[in-house]
């Protein structure tokens, strides 16, 4: 039931989470990384008409008003319609809680290059957000 094109973070984890029995509370919160990721894709600043964006991105309406709310600067302009824009504070808080919710999807422990690839970030400002927003200590890959 996964969808070929979502993020592969959340993909091929929401796969296995969903044949696991009582999977439920996992697959919640695979759901929202995923979404999360999504919103990670969107333009830094533009108008999101959050049912035909909503439906396009396979998000639904109040998860992308509540995006839309916690991670950009955004005005309601009409019903259902949004001008937003993503200032630096607010993507460092997405992509901290992006990879806060990676984290907890690989149970406590992970490799952040990956991570850092697929959000189109360097490695380096993932680590800086995971030590400095999440509090995690992080190692270098020795060679």
């Amino acid at each position: 039931w996964v969808p070929d094109d979502w993020a592969p973070a959340a993909a091929q984890r929401l796969r296995d989470a969903s044949k696991a029995p009582g999977a439920s509370a996992a697959t919640r919160s695979l759901l929202f990384l995923r979404h999360l990721l999504a919103f990670h894709a969107f333009d830094q600043k533009g108008t999101c008409r959050v049912v035909a964006d909503g439906r396009e991105k396979q998000i639904p309406e109040a998860v992308l008003e509540a995006l839309l709310e916690h991670y950009a600067q955004a005005t309601q302009s009409g019903r259902g319609v949004y001008k937003f824009s993503r200032i630096k504070s607010a993507r460092d808080k997405l992509i901290a809680h992006i990879l806060l919710a990676m984290l907890r999807a690989a149970g406590g422990s992970m490799v952040l290059e990956p991570a850092a690839e697929e959000l189109k970030v360097p490695p380096k400002r993932c680590a800086t957000l995971a030590k400095t927003a999440l509090g995690c200590a992080v190692s270098a890959k020795r060679k």
